[in-house]
């Protein structure tokens, strides 16, 4: 998932890139490597990052206490 999010991302950074450097600079811009590469790897970093600090408050509970938590909230 974290790669699908990076390369949607760079896309979208590249086009407007391009977009913006011909239109409004007139400038002839290269594709780069470097942005493809970092785009995916930043989106799983990302998303692990968003994972781990969002399931902190579970793994740090005892799992009696997980559970009890769901089960009152699923009466409501």
């Amino acid at each position: 998932m974290g790669v699908l999010a990076g390369i949607l991302a760079t896309l979208g950074a590249a086009i407007i890139g391009e977009v913006i450097a011909r239109r409004v600079f007139e400038l002839d811009l290269p594709p780069s490597l470097g942005l493809w590469i970092a785009g995916p790897l930043a989106g799983i970093a990302l998303l692990s990052l968003n994972a781990w600090l969002s399931a902190r408050k579970v793994l740090r509970a005892s799992p009696a206490l997980t559970l009890e938590g769901f089960r009152v909230a699923k009466l409501y």
